[in-house]
């Protein structure tokens, strides 16, 4: 998802032109960053990894990373049919 105000912008976006907010849904990362490389949108809004990810394999050098908006838990499972029982049950 492409938005007006988050995570990266172009280095030609200054933080006071970024006032309205107007979402710019993709199909992927991949197509966000490229449109952000291209200033059709001012900023994308992901995962830091993710997004320097991105960036590396696209070669993009225009995007820098602004900061995180907040810090999320992530979460696994395990399908029972493959885990060892010696793991135990979930945590309660």
């Amino acid at each position: 998802m492409a938005i007006s105000v988050a995570y990266l912008w172009t280095e030609n976006s200054p933080r006071a032109e970024m006032q309205d907010l107007t979402i710019d849904m993709t199909p992927d990362d991949l197509a966000a960053f490229k449109k952000l490389s291209l200033g059709r949108v001012r900023a994308v809004f992901s995962n830091r990894d993710v997004g320097h990810d991105v960036l590396r394999k696209l070669g993009i050098t225009n995007v820098r990373y602004a900061g995180r908006q907040q810090t999320l838990k992530y979460y696994i499972g395990f399908s029972q049919k493959f885990t060892d029982k010696k793991l135990g049950p979930p945590p309660r």
